[in-house]
């Protein structure tokens, strides 16, 4: 077993496409993946697991089902518990780290 470096501005400017997760690896069953978005995702929840975004460049902003609007910006993390409905979007667009459990 080896020791894992990433590059996460080269990893970044990988990524070129909307919405299209690039994995970068796997730590305690869980995957960590990169996406960008701009624009809106549709309101969601994941009902098994809590799932973490890390804003490495631009804003996220989360709605919620109470209309409550998280502004989350770049180098700010926020956790989403499992069972929470949540429409993620970014006028300008965002580049993301997530975070989430392995799916089989």
């Amino acid at each position: 077993m080896s020791v894992i470096k990433i590059n996460m501005k080269a990893a970044l400017s990988a990524v070129s496409e909307n919405l299209k997760l690039q994995k970068l690896g796997e730590i305690n069953n869980h995957c960590i993946q990169l996406v960008k978005l701009q624009g809106e995702y549709e309101m969601h929840k994941h009902e098994k697991e809590d799932k973490l975004f890390m804003v490495m460049e631009g804003t996220l902003f989360l709605e919620l089902p109470t209309k409550e609007i998280v502004e989350i910006t770049e180098g700010e993390s926020v956790i989403v518990p499992k069972g929470v409905e949540q429409k993620p979007f970014s006028p300008k667009g965002v580049s993301l780290v997530i975070i989430e459990p392995e799916r089989n």
